[in-house]
């Protein structure tokens, strides 16, 4: 696999797009854990520091909505927008976007 196809397929993981390929838990051999459980862990580390970024851009609306409804939200938002930036100070511009729809719906409630 090239190195082009084996970020995006890591991208869609963490994003929770997709499950991993053989091919990809391949390239992470370690000694003490499971190539699975390294990638589990990357994973997780990924979505509490976009979900922590995006608590922090919008501590309002976490504190109104609440700990767990927002972190399912943010869920959400993290499945359909990566990051494409070195920074996060722009991460989470359309999350309004989402709210908004959400609250129309009233399915985060």
């Amino acid at each position: 696999m090239s190195l082009i196809k084996d970020q995006q397929q890591l991208c869609n993981y963490l994003s929770g797009k997709q499950t991993v390929a053989a091919s990809l838990l391949n390239s992470f051999r370690l000694q003490c854990i499971s190539a699975e459980q390294g990638l589990q862990i990357y994973q997780s580390n990924h979505l509490a520091t976009l979900t922590h970024a995006l608590r922090q851009i919008y501590p309002v609306c976490a504190a109104i909505i609440g700990s767990n409804p927002f972190t399912n939200i943010c869920r959400q938002y993290i499945a359909s927008h990566p990051t494409g930036g070195w920074s996060l100070d722009l991460y989470g511009e359309d999350f309004h976007l989402l709210l908004n729809e959400l609250c129309d719906h009233q399915e985060a409630f």
